[in-house]
């Protein structure tokens, strides 16, 4: 694995509503636009999670000025920037890759729909000229994982139980200590309560 690659996540594990919305607002294009021909990346948006995927290779200084830039473009403070980004590098950059086109990440883990995002955010990113290298090959593994994964396994076959059980049924949701997370929990419903 290039040891150049890296990933720059806001998720719902660890982000607010509040920020990933910040983030949203820098299109996937501002990027690229601004960042052309300064390294490889991809820009991966959804309602849970704002994350780039990069390579450094042609600029060793990428990182750096994705991170300031990015702060500044969505009005992020150092201490948001610090409280909610996970910032991986080469081997656990490739496995989050993996985890994530797989649903592991997911908030309905095994949910189908982020194998397709990530993928379409890929040939956004190559349409735009920011996917080659190491860094098309990662994501192309990280959908044949993502793929193999639903093919072999009953992952997503428990992902859509929980999301069709969970879509018509009477709700409880149960914060972590932390508040940031939320549960649905199912034995509300057998005792007769709701949300």
């Amino acid at each position: 694995m290039a040891t150049d690659i890296f990933v720059i996540s806001f998720d719902h594990h660890r982000t607010p509503v509040t920020v990933r919305e910040k983030l949203a607002k820098v299109a996937p294009e501002q990027l690229y636009q601004r960042f052309q021909r300064r390294g490889n990346m991809v820009v991966l948006s959804t309602c849970n999670r704002y994350e780039i995927y990069a390579q450094t290779a042609a600029c060793p200084a990428l990182a750096w000025e994705l991170r300031a830039y990015l702060a500044a473009a969505a009005g992020l403070s150092a201490d948001e920037w610090q409280t909610y980004a996970t910032e991986l590098k080469a081997d656990a950059a490739a496995r989050h890759s993996f985890k994530v086109a797989a649903a592991l990440e997911s908030m309905v883990v095994g949910e189908p729909e982020i194998l397709g995002q990530l993928k379409q955010a890929w040939q956004h990113a190559q349409g735009a000229n920011m996917a080659s290298g190491e860094l098309h090959h990662l994501l192309e593994s990280a959908c044949r994982v993502g793929k193999r994964v639903r093919r072999e396994t009953q992952l997503a076959d428990s992902g859509g139980l929980r999301r069709s059980s969970a879509a018509n049924s009477p709700r409880r949701y149960e914060r972590d200590q932390s508040g940031t997370a939320a549960t649905w929990s199912p034995e509300y419903q057998s005792r007769g309560l709701t949300a």
